[in-house]
């Protein structure tokens, strides 16, 4: 998360303008404990938060572990599902698909 909120203090400005948005979201707090995480790490600038108290929603999603990223293209097609160490480049990848570009 605290990743999260560095990429957009860095970025933010221009993401914004191009229709990027990080959608962050809990499957282990609950919706109390999220909202005063978030408001002391001052992780609620610019960030989107949900939380998800289901059972069998990591498997849902296809998720393995946290932390894990989903990338989504503009026609809506999620084009990376993984880690986001697994990404060289995590912002430059989210500027591409910004502009309309297909990731490598």
């Amino acid at each position: 998360m605290a990743h999260n909120k560095a990429m957009w203090d860095t970025c933010g400005k221009l993401w914004k303008d191009l229709g990027v948005r990080i959608i962050c979201i809990s499957v282990d707090n609950a919706k109390d404990k999220l909202i005063t995480h978030v408001n002391s790490k001052k992780w609620n600038n610019g960030l989107e938060h949900f939380q998800i108290q289901s059972p069998g929603v990591m498997k849902q999603f296809g998720i393995n572990g946290v932390p894990h990223v989903m990338l989504v293209d503009k026609e809506g097609h999620i084009v990376f599902k993984g880690h986001p160490s697994m990404r060289q480049d995590l912002e430059g990848d989210i500027m591409k698909l910004a502009k309309g570009e297909k990731l490598s």
